[in-house]
Order: structure tokens, then C-alpha cells, then sequence
């Protein structure tokens, strides 16, 4: 069982992720000249989740800068994971690879009152069910959203709702393409943030989008970008260009499963 972690270098931007029971409260203390006092990260409760609301360390889902930190926990947690940002960038080798799919949703077909906030729950249902595991889209919705800062996208929750059905998930950053590389060829999907243009894409994701990564060739990169009008359309295989250039603008955050 695990009660406090420590990460004592500093650093820009801090992911906590975890596997464990509800409910859990995650509070955090970070370093500058002394330490701050104990502030909330995040309630991840039986039947709700709730963010932080100490918007000067914790930016949503995301440690700021700080000299160091500390996390502990008040419930049961089995795994903990603590990512930074990755310092340089790691090329594909040579070959492709590919995963299976399970089932496969447009985030636009559910019935759901905001099928545009939908990325991040439908990508790891599409991540569970590569895995074997079925859970639809509006279910995960429910077990993600954050109802302080009204989203479906707190990452720190998704990697643990993600982990109540397989070993374990978390969130963090990547070096680029060896790396999603290695995972694929664990037989691992990735989900990936993107931003900006991608030649294929039903529209240009100025604000962010979540996708997840089933396969890599020589030239593309094949995913399952659930923001199509209809399920038919997902699957999909995207210039490896394009998608590195989408996705190293959000500095290669993803969540990868254990």
C-alpha cells in the first residue's frame, strides 16, 4: 500500500497517476524556497471525480513548476507513476506494426449532452477494447468527468479509470515516435494528444484532441480518431509527418497501459 511519494529534482510540469481503489484523495506539496502547505489534486470519489481548485500549483491535471514535490494518498493505491517532461526526441526504426482493434465509436454518435468533450473517454475505450475490454464511451464519460472544472478530459483521471479494468495505465510524456514504437510493439495502443493540422482529419484540432494509436508503417501512422461523424469512418492512417508534427505541439503527452 502505498500513503506518500517524493520527487525531489526539479522540474516544469509534473503527471501524477495511480492504481488503486475508490475512493482516493491525492493531495500534493511542492517545493520553491520552502515547502508549500498540503494542497488537493484530485477526489477521485465512488461515483464522481473532482479536480483541483489550487490553481497555483496544480494547473487541472498538472503539477506546475516547481524545485520538487511530494503526493500522498488517503485510500487504498497499489501503483503509482510520476512522469516529466521527456528531454529529446527518439526516431521510428525501420519496419511496421500493428495492433489489433476491438469495438469502435464516434464520440459524435453518442448520446451524450456534449459529444464535442468526448476525446479522452472514447480514445481509452478504444485503448480497453484493443486490450479485450469492452466499456462503452458514455460509461467512461461518467467515470472521468471532473465536475470542478466541468471536463472529460482531466487526464489523472482517465489513467485510473482506465486502470479499474486492466493492470494499469498512466499518463505521461513520450520522446516521440521510438517510443510509441516500443509500445505498439509490446502490443500496447497509445493515446496520444495532438494539436493543430492534420492532412485527413475532420477538422483542424486547434484546442487539443486525444486519439489512439493502433498501428505505425513505414509513412503513416494508423489510429482510431474517434471526432469522425460515424464509427466507419476511425479507423484511420494519417502521415507519419503530419501526426508527428501534431503531436510533438503537445510536447508527446499520452497515456500508455500497462
Amino acid at each position: 500500500m502505498i500513503s506518500e511519494i517524493e520527487y525531489l529534482k526539479p522540474f516544469k510540469a509534473l503527471m501524477i497517476s495511480w492504481k488503486g481503489e475508490r475512493p482516493l484523495r491525492v493531495e500534493v506539496q511542492v517545493l520553491h524556497k520552502q515547502w508549500s502547505p498540503w494542497v488537493l489534486y484530485a477526489d477521485w470519489g465512488r461515483h464522481r471525480q473532482r479536480g483541483s481548485d489550487a490553481d497555483e500549483i496544480v494547473d487541472i491535471d498538472c503539477v506546475r513548476a516547481a524545485n520538487g514535490a511530494r503526493v500522498r494518498f488517503s485510500g487504498d493505491v497499489e501503483k503509482v507513476w510520476l512522469s516529466t517532461p521527456a528531454q529529446g526526441e527518439l526516431p521510428a526504426e525501420a519496419g511496421a506494426c500493428t495492433i489489433e482493434t476491438g469495438p469502435v465509436w464516434s464520440q459524435m454518435e453518442q448520446i451524450h449532452a456534449r459529444p464535442n468533450a468526448l476525446c479522452s473517454p472514447t480514445s481509452i475505450c478504444h485503448a480497453l477494447g484493443a486490450m479485450g475490454v469492452v466499456v462503452e464511451p458514455v460509461e467512461m464519460a461518467d467515470r472521468v468527468y471532473d465536475w470542478h472544472h466541468n471536463i472529460h478530459g482531466h487526464w489523472a483521471f482517465a489513467v485510473a479509470a482506465a486502470g479499474e479494468f486492466v493492470d494499469g495505465a498512466c499518463a505521461k510524456w513520450l520522446k516521440g515516435l521510438g517510443d510509441l514504437q516500443g509500445e505498439l510493439m509490446r502490443g500496447k495502443p497509445v493515446v496520444v494528444s495532438v494539436c493543430g493540422k492534420i492532412i485527413g482529419a475532420p477538422k483542424v484540432y486547434s484546442e487539443g484532441h486525444l486519439m489512439t494509436v493502433v498501428g505505425m508503417g513505414e509513412n503513416t501512422v494508423s489510429v482510431l480518431d474517434s471526432a469522425f461523424d460515424t464509427s466507419l469512418k476511425v479507423l484511420v492512417h494519417y502521415s507519419k509527418q503530419d501526426f508527428l508534427s501534431a503531436w510533438r505541439r503537445r510536447h508527446f503527452l499520452a497515456y500508455t497501459f500497462i
